[in-house]
């Protein structure tokens, strides 16, 4: 967790008796073409994916997701959003239904797309913004195709 520079956002909730309501409801894709910033996409998308793994009884990662659902929420939590986002990936591709996957890929192509309609862009983002979000998605898929790796090393030894 100091790795990935989270810890400072996440020990607060390990001992505290806080316990918070469930009032808001996650909202619904596409995100991507809906966010006007890097944050507000990452938000939104992680947690609708958090959202799906804890109605989902497959999925083994649930009640952990349940547990940092309150540290993406805000600005200060992009550091937890950004560690758990691979996990919510994997989680949804591994355990959720094919629904699942297919939101989780049509987000990440809509991340990594510059599409315009004549001369705007279909997305309210900025261009830099728009680079986090494609950084973000690249950084997954090393770090997917990493665990790949060693999960195939692992199987052979």
């Amino acid at each position: 967790l100091e790795e990935a520079d989270v810890l400072n956002v996440v020990e607060p909730f390990w001992t505290t008796n806080y316990k918070q309501a469930d009032t808001a409801a996650a909202k619904s894709p596409p995100f991507f073409l809906k966010s006007n910033s890097y944050y507000a996409w990452l938000s939104s998308f992680s947690r609708f994916l958090i959202s799906r793994s804890i109605s989902n009884k497959n999925s083994i990662w649930r009640s952990f997701f349940y547990a940092c659902r309150s540290a993406i929420r805000s600005n200060a939590g992009i550091s937890a959003a950004e560690f758990l986002f691979p996990l919510l990936i994997l989680d949804a591709v591994c355990f959720g239904n094919s629904h699942d996957e297919t939101i989780v890929v049509r987000e990440l192509v809509s991340s990594l797309s510059f599409d315009t309609v004549g001369s705007e862009a279909i997305c309210s983002m900025n261009m830099r913004e728009r680079e986090k979000a494609a950084n973000s998605v690249f950084t997954l898929i090393d770090l997917l195709r990493k665990w790949v790796d060693q999960e195939i090393e692992d199987r052979y030894r």
